[in-house]
């Protein structure tokens, strides 16, 4: 793998993930004050950034698989917003570009962003597309051999 694709996955693994711990932790006494529904999605929130931390960790030492990078980058991807849903998150940067409410929307951000929310009633109906997200995908598919032969089939 080359040497700089290699840093810029640590960069978004390790340091997205703790990142978003980060939010994560200053977010989540409030959430469990609000509900506990809210409360546990930000418990899962913190551990999908844990596993990011993990995949980072496995790849700086060389035993990541290219399924967890690309579980952990496909995660990313969709946002999905309606009045009973909404999700998207991001580690590190994100280029989402999509259709909100009814009129295109786009957002471009470095850092780590989250969102989960059920039964929100007030938001509007929309999907979209992480490019930034899905660029990384491509780029892991392509670039990072598989570890095991039934890796080779994903």
């Amino acid at each position: 793998m080359n040497p700089w694709l290699k840093r810029l996955h640590l960069v978004l693994t390790i340091g997205g993930g703790f990142g978003g711990l980060a939010v994560a932790f200053t977010t989540m006494d409030e959430s469990f004050r609000q509900s506990l529904l809210d409360g546990l999605l930000i418990v899962g929130a913190a551990l999908y950034f844990v596993c990011a931390i993990v995949v980072g960790v496995r790849l700086a030492d060389g035993t990541a698989s290219r399924t967890s990078l690309l579980w952990l980058y496909g995660a990313q991807v969709p946002l999905l917003s309606s009045p009973v849903i909404a999700y998207h998150v991001s580690l590190g940067a994100h280029v989402y570009i999509g259709v909100l409410g009814g009129s295109f929307y786009w957002n471009l951000q470095f850092g780590d962003h989250y969102s989960v929310s059920l039964g929100n009633g007030d938001l509007l109906w929309g999907v979209g597309v992480n490019l930034f997200a899905l660029g990384m995908c491509l780029i892991t598919r392509r670039t990072m051999p598989s570890n095991s032969s039934s890796e080779s089939r994903v």
